[in-house]
């Protein structure tokens, strides 16, 4: 017993001294991009990025732990992908420099990010648990503010949005809805105060995603935290994927009935496939019209008119994908897509990868019916993309300590 004390003691007082090394600081400024997403204006993260960029470049003990996340082919995977779509730019029609180099300034960012996050994740005992706690946080500060202000003064569109940079229903429900596995994972691994906050932010988060009434984050939120649910209780991962396998053929048998129930149709959809199928077609013939092994580039704008409305962007991140980076574009998308995927599938003995998965799978079925671009601004993408990536990364190397898989412990979560 004592021996068992000392232990947990030393292991404590390692945990508080890593907080104040350069990797223990980029884990800090980690959980800040992502909790204060919710609640700050566009430019605040944009010097959180900054500042984890220069910790990266001057400090040799962060870029050592770095250098060796870089020997990984999924990183390789990843950043082929952004390079290629980066690329893309310079043969974008009406190219400009100012978005070419919007565009590869994002691309740095987003590679730090993946970086910094695999490297922290794998050697900073209670790096996740920071991470959790401050998307948490977020979110419940963002959706109890929106939620109050949507009853005192209710929009004209009757749909609930974000604060700041999603002061819209459908940004605003893509967010809320990337929490959900988030809360899922404190109120199933943590204990005391921070399990309240979770089933609070759960609460919260789930009420603020039904009034922003936008099915794609409906599907997003549903499918993260049945991910993370199954994978909770399936941790080996030949039962879990014939476990999801069925639940998504009663999902599949659920939606051929809903479509066919005219009643259940207009009840679940009231503006119906909202042009979704004519996007798409238009979207899919300048694919066509175009150089379709290599995409007509990064910075295209995608209008298309469908019954005379103009609406800009596919609505569909594979066909998106497609259309700026053509077959050989979704052809990295998608190989990223799985190799992050079964990354974690074979590690569901952690916390951090069933959370990853739920992320990632969330994304993958909301990137069915919106989506844009994947080289952007601090969204939606970066938390069911980029850092699933960095958890995928990290979990070959991550230090079995107390907490890593999901039995709540006392002092170090995750």
């Amino acid at each position: 017993m004592m021996s068992q004390r000392c232990t947990l003691g030393a292991l404590q007082s390692s945990h508080r001294q890593a907080q104040f090394t350069a990797l223990g600081k980029m884990g800090w400024l980690i959980a800040l991009i992502m909790g204060s997403v919710f609640l700050v204006p566009m430019p605040v993260d944009a010097i959180f990025g900054l500042g984890l960029l220069l910790l990266l470049l001057t400090h040799t003990e962060a870029a050592e732990s770095a250098r060796r996340i870089t020997r990984d082919r999924l990183f390789w995977c990843g950043s082929a992908l952004l390079l290629y779509l980066g690329a893309s730019a310079f043969w974008s029609l009406g190219m400009d420099w100012m978005g070419v180099t919007q565009i590869w300034l994002r691309i740095a960012f987003i590679m730090t990010f993946t970086l910094v996050v695999a490297a922290s994740l794998s050697e900073l005992p209670g790096c996740e648990t920071r991470i959790r706690h401050a998307v948490i946080l977020g979110v419940l500060v963002c959706a109890l503010i929106t939620i109050v202000w949507f009853y005192l003064v209710p929009p004209a569109d009757a749909r609930l949005q974000g604060l700041f940079r999603f002061n819209n229903p459908g940004r605003a429900g893509r967010m809320y809805s990337a929490t959900l596995p988030f809360a899922l994972c404190v109120i199933q691994v943590d204990r005391g105060r921070w399990r309240a906050l979770g089933v609070c932010a759960l609460v919260a988060a789930g009420v603020a995603l039904l009034l922003t009434d936008t099915r794609a984050a409906w599907l997003a939120g549903a499918v993260g935290m049945m991910v993370y649910g199954i994978a909770t209780h399936q941790r080996d991962s030949l039962r879990f994927t014939g476990v999801l396998v069925f639940c998504c053929v009663v999902a599949a048998l659920f939606a051929l009935w809903a479509i066919d129930n005219t009643t259940v149709r207009s009840s679940l959809f009231p503006r119906g496939d909202s042009f979704r199928l004519g996007i798409w077609s238009e979207h899919f013939k300048h694919v066509l019209e175009g150089n379709y092994w290599f995409g007509r580039g990064q910075l295209v704008e995608n209008w298309v008119v469908v019954d005379g409305h103009r609406f800009r962007g596919a609505h569909n991140m594979y066909l998106s994908i497609l259309g700026q980076g053509g077959v050989v574009g979704l052809l990295l998308f998608l190989t990223t897509l799985a190799w992050v995927g079964i990354r974690l599938l074979l590690h569901l003995d952690l916390s951090q990868a069933r959370l990853g998965l739920g992320l990632l799978l969330a994304g993958c079925a909301a990137f069915l019916l919106n989506g844009d671009r994947i080289i952007d601004k601090v969204n939606f993408v970066w938390f069911v993309l980029w850092f699933p990536m960095g958890i995928a990364l990290a979990v070959p190397n991550t230090r079995r300590h107390p907490g890593t898989t999901s039995q709540p412990s006392a002092a170090l979560n995750d």
